[in-house]
């Protein structure tokens, strides 16, 4: 029974490998054809935008033009973001990592408050957002790609501040930036359009293009990849800090706030699991068998599993209708890989020396790796074991 049992769990790997590493030989094998959505052109500009280094930090009124009822109207706060366009601009770094090194983004966001960073920065990212992730052309993409890193740059810089500053942050950060992000914007706002109705010089704006606005038509995928870059960054920089201003021996206190966060960001991974079987077992049947192993390990996990994520998840996914639970399907999937994407982004070297001194936490980790892989193989999602199994941060970390 052991060895049917691991031949089964061996053949799903495989066949999710063949799909994830040669699409083209799968589809040979099966014969069909799978739609496909270009957002190679959006993934570009998010991630991939070069920023012309004459262009100086004025550039970013004429890109912001089009919105000038919602950005220019108060001229005071958007002037902070003069001096971080123009470093942008000017600089030949291409991440925040490497800007770090120069000790320039803890000065982006220092004259800035946190009511102001909440009330009138955050929702002006979250619409810039949903603009580049637009499948509707309209806007400048270039240039408000590039007044979107801006406003990234400052909210990397203000969280990485924060979190040195306050460590009973952590949590909320992860709160607010993963698990609202993915409940009330996307679920709630992006899925179900519930108050979803932007400001009003958004909807002028896409109006007189003759368009739909953002909102209408987003490319889920981009949205997510953009987004959590912003929260990959600022965990990194919170690895680089540790390894350049460590003395003779790092604070072990800094090393378990970083390890909290990504345990938080386990949390919300295995939840959004959890969800997706409970909406695939709606319209098939999942079988777990108490034989096989990790049909075992998910349900004690399931058992011991902290509900606080998974009864919000439950609690929003509860009032979705019927005609839309095909569109949440894919989103929580979407969703799921792109977390488990950005996980590999994370500098696990900066964590090897202090997890073999400490393999308590290394033992942890990979207890919550056990979860995860256990629960996405009861729900037999090639795509997502694949993208798993291909996880080099889902090895052992430190590589033993």
């Amino acid at each position: 029974m052991e060895q049917k049992e691991t031949s089964e769990v061996d053949w799903i790997i495989c066949f999710a490998l063949i799909q994830f590493k040669n699409p083209a030989l799968w589809k040979r094998i099966f014969q069909r054809k799978e739609d496909r959505v270009n957002v190679e052109h959006a993934y570009r500009i998010g991630k991939g935008s070069k920023i012309n280094p004459r262009e100086n930090s004025k550039h970013i009124y004429e890109w912001v033009a089009p919105f000038k009822d919602g950005f220019l109207n108060n001229r005071s706060l958007f002037a902070h973001l003069e001096p971080i366009y123009n470093f942008i601009c000017e600089s030949k770094y291409r991440n925040f990592e490497d800007v770090i090194v120069l000790k320039e983004l803890q000065s982006f966001s220092q004259d800035i408050s946190v009511p102001d960073l909440n009330n009138w920065f955050l929702p002006r990212y979250k619409i810039l957002l949903k603009v580049l992730s637009s499948k509707t052309q309209g806007a400048n993409l270039k240039g408000i790609s590039q007044v979107f890193h801006t406003f990234q740059a400052l909210l990397v810089s203000h969280y990485s501040h924060r979190l040195d500053s306050d460590t009973s942050f952590k949590k909320t950060f992860v709160d607010v930036h993963v698990y609202n992000f993915i409940a009330k914007f996307l679920f709630n706002k992006i899925l179900l359009k519930k108050n979803h109705s932007d400001p009003k010089w958004v909807r002028n704006f896409y109006h007189q293009k003759n368009s739909n606005p953002p909102n209408d038509d987003v490319d889920c995928k981009n949205l997510c990849s953009l987004h959590f870059t912003t929260v990959y960054s600022i965990i990194n920089i919170q690895l680089i800090k540790i390894k350049t201003n460590q003395t003779l021996e790092p604070q072990l206190s800094e090393y378990i706030s970083v390890l909290k966060i990504i345990e938080h960001m386990f949390a919300i991974i295995e939840s959004l699991i959890h969800v997706l079987i409970r909406l695939i077992s709606k319209h098939e049947q999942i079988r777990i068998n108490r034989k096989r192993a990790y049909c075992q390990v998910y349900l004690e996990r399931e058992l011991s599993l902290k509900k606080t994520y998974l009864k919000g998840f439950y609690s929003t996914i509860s009032a979705i209708p019927k005609e839309k639970l095909q569109g949440l399907l894919k989103m929580v999937k979407i969703v799921i890989i792109s977390l488990l994407e950005e996980l590999e982004r994370i500098e696990w070297k900066y964590l090897v020396a202090f997890l073999e001194k400490f393999p308590a936490y290394e033992i942890s980790l990979q207890k919550k790796r056990a979860y995860i892989q256990a629960a996405l193989l009861v729900t037999t999602e090639r795509n997502l074991i694949a993208r798993f199994r291909l996880s080099n941060c889902f090895n052992n970390t430190t590589g033993t």
